[in-house]
């Protein structure tokens, strides 16, 4: 279902659902079965912006989480509910971090040529570049490439190239806010990571 402006649950509910699950819940969801104790999921609400024929990503609205915990939740059916919080910012945040080290520690050794440019000082380009962790832990990985990252959310670019002057890495790092398919180079990157959704 798509909530559109004049519905009466668009101002709380309409925009774009980004939805994440901790393994448990995954096992859940997979299975079909009843949602365990130790489940979570959180969901994470953002504008829509229609423009140019397209629709992309806005401000922030909510950001919400769910916790399965029978005992502690009993009376809400064994689910725990909480709004948005600066605790729960960073755990969003967190959950793409080991995406990056997956990426350098297990599949690129599996790459011996590309480790091998991306190592003498290779161009990589990370796409979906969020707050700029990804971009950091390639540049601080391999010292002598160059990172650019890729962006379409407005506020995440400015938290991003934020924390990349504050790591000191913007002679190295760079990043742009616009949309994957409107690059328009071609065999210029020696390696565009593309990990596995959260």
């Amino acid at each position: 279902m798509i909530i559109q402006p004049g519905h009466a649950l668009y101002d709380t509910f309409g925009g774009i659902h980004h939805i994440y699950a901790n393994k448990t819940c995954m096992k859940a969801l997979q299975s079909g079965k009843a949602f365990p104790d130790g489940a979570i999921l959180i969901f994470d609400l953002l504008e829509v912006k229609s423009a140019d024929n397209t629709l992309t990503e806005g401000q922030r609205k909510v950001l919400g989480v769910m916790q399965k915990d029978s005992k502690r939740f009993a009376g809400t059916g064994g689910w725990g509910f909480e709004g948005l919080d600066p605790w729960l910012l960073a755990a969003l945040r967190n959950l793409t971090k080991p995406d990056a080290h997956m990426i350098t520690d297990y599949v690129l050794p599996q790459a011996p040529r590309t480790l091998a440019r991306v190592l003498a000082g290779g161009e990589i380009l990370d796409i979906g570049s969020g707050e700029g962790f990804h971009l950091l832990h390639y540049a601080r990985r391999y010292p002598r490439s160059q990172v650019m990252g890729l962006e379409l959310d407005s506020a995440k670019v400015e938290t991003a190239r934020k924390n990349i002057a504050e790591a000191f890495l913007g002679e190295r790092v760079s990043l742009r806010e616009g949309d994957v398919n409107q690059l328009d180079e071609g065999g210029v990157y020696d390696l565009i990571p593309e990990p596995y959704p959260s």
